[in-house]
């Protein structure tokens, strides 16, 4: 009551009332916080009349509704200090089962029963259970640190320093583990190589291979989750041998979603070896490798991304065939969920989940993750057994324990240059320490010898100058013969700090005894800004830490800034529940839906949402996402919510022409253009852009310049140290001048007249303009993305390293757009800009112009002298044709002689 009585802000006197209560009181902590002034004012007459001792004291004001009923009841008890004093026990008692009746009628007003994590399973291993039941830790208010953490406030920095991890209970590391020798012979076959499955493979085992139930394995990074998907395989695989023991190739499809393209190439040749003795093809199928039909029919086991799997399964009746052969998904990093990404594999879930009840074939998901705050909930997502397939190791299972610190040696930098800058760095101060003697390798005689001759074949000048030292570099942008050399160095000891890029830790498994993160942000091209590192590169970094064969403890350090020490740090202890991000784009995935038919009314898209992560964690956690205890009470299902954000959605999608929504009956109608837009995975925004501003006249030029508006690229900036190289840009190497519209923005500040005059833009003499962003509808930012798409066009090369990443990007969407803007303009049956936009989608795909040489198609023909000189001399392939040999050989020598030969 001096909780209620004070005060304190109102999120903190509910975090203190949920605290005291518990959260699975949360419907009577939101009752007293409702009628709070009653509640004080019931008890501040319970203080008068207990000091007057006019009456008896009230001894469970909470539970009494009225003060009618308080004044009532407080003749029929006996006096309450005689009773403490007398028998004290019966107040303990009486108190007890009231607490009791209380708890009985909250819960029976709860609409389901949800998981709880406060429920004892017998595969979940999670020291920190207990604590993941306070409000603090379900609304992320508090940081609580493990006992034993270190914190040091110095005048530059903090310094925190986690302890290191006990081991797992000696129950667990008693169970034996599991031989592959005495396992079947499929189960050989495929892991040929391997004598025993470790600790957490042998948990799993029983239920991974022996059963079809649901998984979600949850385990640090380096416990062998891959052999746990494998077994997952093999189990389906077993089903499908026939009287000969052959695999019938043609029964199922395993689908493993990995979310990252380099992730799932690396997995794509690990599953090749191990399943090619059982004659099952792997295929990679993402953004970089497209797969025909037919190979897509042949594979067995498809590697790809969710947002591939995500347009394939878009696509309807097309590829029926091919989705209802899938037995098996798997989900790799599940934790995504909380990503923007994540919307994609709720819709994935979703979509699977009503496709089984809809053909009542069964499809088993299996997910897994690095550790999750609120497993549980993941689990109920996936729709595991918790009793049977929901597994969780915490970081006591790690191969090698971890000792993590965080300031606000394997040392990972976030751009190319940065590894080179901080090698030297390095170096220099070790020299002038005196220290160098640390980073040198051990003299081991011959072997010494040889690795002085690797190094002399080193073709990079920078690595020749720190390779002596004991100091390498490491980044995509080596020579892959240096790169390999680095690597082998590294293994074997001859270089002690090894500098290099997150890119390392996606793809050689090169663990080390420490390593550091120095910053944590780093450029990413979906927002063209530089972001906070994402936790799944900081666990997939840390997971390098420790070397299994060599070390008895690992270490890993993360150098961030003072204001993201907190971020970091509540990531890592896993303080922050994952949530869910589908109502950010529940338009693209209701379109998609209607579009697939599998959604006609309100009902079905509320049925449809119920089968989302997003449904769990609303009733979990209903404040995240904007609902007030009021209207929980009133909707404790949360159906009202549902189908009033379902209707906004509907009625903004019906007014940009994708849907056909009657609001009276709740109907949902697909369109053409939701469903071309679905199928090319063109956002809403730039739907209802493309619908109000297409012209059946547009031109090439014009066109450009819709991409160039289209949503996809909101986030794209400009800056200042880009204006040379984008001045040299729209000199070069385009073709069409870039327009600007009136009312335009400028940037201003230090070099602004460079900048804006690269862009033909008048300066502003506004100090307090910032530079803009494609969000801010600036024609400025326009232009650049028109000038990066003509540059692709043209096989220009950018220097300025944050260009490069946003070409690649706007090619990555462009290619995608101006197919669905061709669609569009065929469907409304206006030729010219049909036409215009077909020439422009082929000039986007084959990156040349029109006109150009069609030679130029050939790979890696990006500065052929051949194919210019042909060009020069306008020699087109008919006149090739027509020409003799030694008339060919006059004009371009005998190179085109050997190949006409």
């Amino acid at each position: 009551m001096q909780i209620l009585d004070s005060r304190s802000k109102s999120e903190e006197i509910e975090s203190s009332v949920i605290d005291i209560l518990g959260y699975g009181q949360i419907d009577l902590a939101m009752q007293l916080l409702q009628d709070r002034e009653h509640w004080i004012s019931v008890y501040n007459d319970h203080k008068l009349v207990t000091k007057d001792k006019h009456s008896d004291t009230i001894y469970d004001n909470h539970a009494l509704p009225k003060k009618q009923k308080v004044t009532k009841e407080r003749n029929a008890e006996p006096d309450f200090i005689d009773r403490l004093l007398q028998d004290p026990q019966s107040l303990v008692n009486e108190r007890n089962l009231i607490l009791a009746e209380n708890e009985a009628r909250t819960h029976s007003s709860l609409p389901k029963r949800q998981i709880s994590v406060s429920q004892k399973y017998p595969f979940v291993f999670d020291v920190q259970a207990e604590a993941k039941l306070t409000s603090s830790f379900l609304s992320g208010s508090r940081l609580y640190l493990p006992e034993g953490t270190v914190h040091e406030r110095k005048d530059l920095w903090d310094s925190i320093t986690l302890p290191i991890p006990e081991k797992a209970p000696q129950d667990v590391l008693q169970i034996p583990r599991v031989q592959v020798a005495q396992m079947d012979s499929l189960c050989q076959t495929a892991l040929k190589g391997t004598e025993e499955l470790n600790l957490i493979q042998s948990v799993v085992y029983k239920t991974a291979y022996f059963t079809r139930e649901n998984l979600l394995v949850s385990a640090p990074t380096g416990a062998g989750k891959t052999n746990v998907a494998l077994l997952c395989m093999l189990q389906l695989i077993k089903q499908h041998l026939n009287q000969g023991n052959l695999v019938d190739l043609e029964a199922f499809k395993i689908v493993y979603m990995a979310p990252m393209k380099a992730l799932a190439s690396e997995m794509t040749s690990n599953f090749s070896r191990k399943l090619a003795p059982l004659g099952l093809k792997v295929r990679e199928c993402t953004g970089d490798m497209q797969l025909s039909k037919q190979e897509l029919l042949e594979t067995q086991v498809l590697m790809t991304t969710p947002e591939k799997w995500d347009v394939i399964t878009r696509k309807g009746a097309g590829d029926h065939s091919l989705v209802n052969l899938v037995k098996l998904v798997i989900i790799d990093e599940v934790h995504l969920l909380h990503e923007d990404r994540g919307a994609v594999i709720e819709a994935l879930v979703a979509r699977m989940l009503r496709m089984v009840e809809t053909t009542q074939s069964p499809i088993r998901i299996v997910g897994l993750s690095a550790t999750l705050p609120n497993y549980v909930d993941v689990a109920r997502f996936l729709c595991v057994n918790p009793y049977k397939g929901l597994f969780y190791f915490d970081s006591r299972f790690r191969p090698v324990p971890l000792g993590m610190s965080f300031m606000g040696v394997m040392v990972f930098v976030h751009a190319r240059t940065e590894t080179v800058r901080t090698a030297r760095w390095l170096r220099e101060h070790a020299l002038t320490e005196g220290h160098i003697e640390h980073f040198r390798p051990p003299r081991l005689g011959q072997k010494d010898g040889m690795a002085q001759k690797k190094i002399q074949k080193v073709r990079d000048n920078i690595l020749h100058e720190l390779l002596p030292d004991g100091i390498g570099c490491h980044h995509a942008g080596m020579l892959r013969h240096d790169r390999d050399l680095v690597e082998q160095l590294f293994s074997s000891g001859q270089i002690r700090v090894l500098i290099c890029t997150a890119t390392l830790a996606w793809g050689v498994n090169l663990p080390a005894h420490a390593v550091v993160i120095k910053g944590t942000r780093v450029y990413d091209a979906d927002k063209s800004d530089f972001v906070d590192l994402d936790i799944l590169d900081v666990l997939q970094i840390f997971g390098r830490a420790g070397r299994p064969q060599f070390d008895s403890l690992g270490l890993a350090t993360i150098i961030t800034t003072k204001e993201k020490l907190g971020h970091y740090l509540s990531l890592i202890t896993l303080q922050n529940p994952i949530e869910s991000t589908l109502l950010k784009n529940l338009h693209d995935h209701l379109n998609a839906e209607i579009a697939l038919a599998t959604v006609s009314n309100m009902d079905e898209a509320v049925t449809w949402l119920s089968y989302t992560y997003l449904f769990i964690r609303l009733r979990m956690n209903p404040s995240h996402y904007g609902i007030p205890p009021a209207m929980l009470q009133r909707d404790c299902n949360l159906v009202d919510f549902l189908v009033r954000a379902l209707r906004d959605v509907a009625t903004e999608l019906d007014r940009a022409e994708m849907i056909r929504f009657e609001p009276r009956s709740g109907q949902l109608s697909a369109t053409d253009r939701g469903r071309t837009a679905s199928l090319y995975y063109v956002k809403f925004q730039t739907a209802a852009m493309v619908k109000d501003e297409l012209d059946p006249m547009n031109m090439e030029s014009q066109l450009l310049d819709l991409l160039s508006r289209a949503t996809e690229f909101a986030s794209m900036k400009l800056r200042e140290d880009e204006a040379l190289e984008l001045q040299q840009i729209r000199d070069d190497a385009c073709r069409y001048e870039v327009s600007v519209q009136t009312g335009q923005m400028s940037y201003t500040g230090h070099g602004a007249a460079k900048l804006n005059a690269s862009l033909g833009v008048e300066s502003s003499d506004n100090p307090d303009e910032k530079m803009a962003t494609a969000g801010d509808s600036c024609p400025v930012v326009e232009k650049k993305i028109n000038l990066l798409l003509q540059s692709y066009i043209s096989r220009y090369h950018p220097k300025t390293h944050s260009l490069v990443s946003d070409m690649y990007y706007v090619q990555q969407n462009a290619s995608r757009l101006i197919r669905y803007i061709f669609e569009i303009s065929l469907r409304r049956g206006w030729a010219s800009a049909t036409m215009q936009a077909l020439k422009l989608a082929k000039m986007i795909e084959k990156r040349q112009w029109y006109d150009d040489s069609p030679l130029w198609q050939f790979v890696d023909a990006d500065s052929d002298p051949l194919i210019e000189r042909l060009e020069h001399l306008n020699l087109t392939i008919d006149r090739i044709l027509d020409m003799d040999a030694n008339l060919l050989g006059e004009f371009s020598g005998p190179i085109i002689l050997v190949g006409k030969n």
